[in-house]
């Protein structure tokens, strides 16, 4: 029983890839943006609070009050991205 119920589970899953992968072929195909929404930081702004603060936890803290969410991870990726 229980290895029935795992087949029924795995072609479930298929079934529900196979559904994902279409809607989002036809989405693609309608012209809509896929994933993630992009950060409307500039890059400029990023590294001049970068070196206001000295630290990459309190260049995110001085760009978040600006009322968005920004994390450290994002400001050092942003500055790797100017000097690798």
């Amino acid at each position: 029983i229980l290895q029935i119920m795992a087949a029924i589970a795995e072609l479930e899953s298929s079934i529900i890839g196979e559904r994902v992968a279409a809607g989002m072929a036809r989405a693609k195909a309608q012209g809509k943006k896929l994933g993630r929404p992009a950060h409307k930081i500039e890059t400029s702004e990023v590294i001049k609070a970068y070196e206001e603060a000295g630290t990459y936890s309190g260049a995110a803290r001085l760009l978040s009050k600006k009322g968005r969410k920004v994390t450290p991870g994002f400001v050092q990726l942003r500055i790797r991205r100017v000097d690798p």
